[in-house]
């Protein structure tokens, strides 16, 4: 049904409707309280008002994280953002993974961990080595899975030991993140790596290393928008698109990435693109 204009008025002109002023105990009179910042959580109320968070709670989904913060680290301010915490070095995965003294040992154990689909989760992987069947050949369905290292690629490596992919992202709900890693050894068709099927994805700061793909790219994508920044690519191998292969209506930005010593059998050693932009 028609609400009615008056829903979306804004008297003095600052960005903000004047119900949403007057609901937040702003002044729908006032363009200076835009820029104000009543919470201070760090963002203007007008920011506040964009991003659809709430001017007089710096914490809007209640889940410990300040608006400011996950909008820094692309969190969704208004979803539950929960943190599970993964060593290697831990003797099993009996921690509950929820801080890092308590840090699951296995990203199967990370995966089982996540309580809620309605949960906007993210893996935080700590340094070390991962490797073995329980951390690798993952299949996720409407997912909006975020995996981010502590401290970097260099000391952040998944080890695929030349038998499986890293992971399968299937039909997205909303976007997913891959930050911080070195992911190496790995094997498959489409994607030895990591495999995007209709998902939105950032891949950023990743290293892939020594993959090798039957058919088509360590990092494959298909049917939908990636974006990559500063990721290295180097020794991959596959049929078509050594390094990154792209499909299908998939739109790709690529900024401040390298590709070395990448190879194809057919076309494309670096880059192999089919039917995209």
């Amino acid at each position: 049904p028609d609400i009615g204009c008056q829903e979306f008025s804004d008297s003095d002109g600052d960005g903000i409707p004047d119900a949403v002023e007057i609901a937040a105990g702003l002044d729908p009179l006032d363009a200076l309280d835009a820029s104000g910042d009543m919470d201070g959580d760090g963002l203007t109320n007008l920011s506040e008002y964009l991003n659809g968070t709430n001017p007089g709670s710096s914490d809007t989904d209640n889940d410990g994280i300040a608006d400011n913060l996950e909008l820094a680290q692309g969190y969704d301010p208004l979803s539950y953002t929960q943190i599970i915490y993964v060593n290697p070095s831990r003797p099993d995965d009996t921690g509950d993974g929820l801080s890092e003294n308590t840090a699951k040992k296995t990203l199967a154990g990370a995966f089982l961990a996540d309580s809620s689909p309605c949960f906007e989760t993210v893996l935080m992987l700590m340094p070390g080595t991962y490797s073995g069947e329980s951390n690798r050949n993952f299949t996720l369905e409407e997912s909006d899975i975020k995996i981010r290292s502590t401290q970097g690629a260099a000391t952040t490596v998944i080890d695929l030991g030349g038998t499986a992919r890293f992971i399968h992202l299937r039909n997205g709900l909303r976007e997913s993140l891959l930050e911080g890693l070195t992911i190496r050894n790995g094997s498959a068709d489409y994607g030895s790596a990591i495999h995007l099927d209709n998902t939105k994805a950032v891949v950023r700061a990743c290293i892939f290393a020594d993959n090798h793909a039957s058919q088509r790219g360590a990092l494959f994508a298909k049917d939908e928008t990636i974006t990559l920044v500063d990721c290295l690519f180097k020794h991959n191998r596959g049929d078509r698109g050594g390094a990154l292969a792209l499909a299908g209506s998939c739109s790709a930005t690529v900024g401040n990435s390298s590709f070395l010593g990448n190879d194809a059998a057919s076309s494309g050693g670096a880059l192999y693109l089919y039917d995209t932009s």
